[in-house]
């Protein structure tokens, strides 16, 4: 028997039930927490604006015992997908840390250690890799410049193969400007998979001219 038609009123109806049904209501452990969290926020936000500026951030880590260029900022930065640099707003904040079960400067304490593991987990570090590119780039920019991107590269990968000399490289050739995405996302797996004798780089293969360039040059500085 085929399945009577659907009507507007018939949805309307549906919907107003469903917006009519009960919701679920916070536990006193989650709302102690969003005020724990909030109060938080407010601790370290700007007096003028809704967002924890340069000087919060800088207290922040403070708090943390850490210095505001440890690489674990920008981790923590990635975790709240925070779109401006130097700034969480309280959305990112308070959402950011609700999604990481933090409510206060302790329990984000306990948290570095996982935030320097995933540095050196690499399915997870490229992920915070391309969010270092759109972070730090220009606003209408589709480049880094190379002075963000050797700073970038020195305290996200600096110990990683190729990285120190790659950044002398980057300084000293005449070639490029900036870094684009691409370029930015390729070195992470060349400095995974080519050896530091290079004897495994295939100049043939897929790897952009700004690396075969490198290539060439590290042997030269090497002889």
């Amino acid at each position: 028997m085929p399945k009577p038609k659907e009507t507007t009123a018939t949805k309307r109806t549906k919907a107003e039930a469903d917006n009519s049904a009960p919701k679920k209501r916070k536990t006193a452990k989650e709302t102690q927490s969003e005020t724990k969290l909030i109060k938080l926020f407010e601790s370290y936000k700007e007096d003028d604006s809704d967002k924890i500026g340069p000087s919060g951030i800088e207290a922040l880590c403070k708090d943390l015992d850490i210095k505001i260029e440890d690489s674990v900022v920008l981790v923590l930065a990635w975790h709240l997908d925070a779109k401006e640099q130097g700034y969480f707003s309280r959305e990112e904040f308070l959402t950011g840390f609700k999604n990481m079960g933090i409510d206060s400067i302790d329990q984000l304490k306990k948290k570095l250690p996982l935030f320097r593991s995933e540095l050196e987990n690499l399915p997870t570090y490229k992920q915070i890799h391309r969010y270092s590119f759109n972070f730090y780039k220009e606003p209408n920019q589709k480049s880094l410049s190379l002075d963000t991107a050797s700073i970038l590269l020195e305290l996200l990968m600096g110990n990683r193969p190729h990285t120190l000399n790659f950044v002398k490289f980057l300084g000293e050739q005449q070639s490029y400007k900036v870094i684009n995405q691409d370029q930015w996302m390729i070195y992470v797996e060349f400095s995974s998979t080519v050896k530091k004798d290079f004897s495994n780089y295939d100049k043939s293969g897929a790897w952009p001219v700004i690396l075969d360039e490198f290539v060439e040059w590290s042997q030269k500085e090497e002889a």
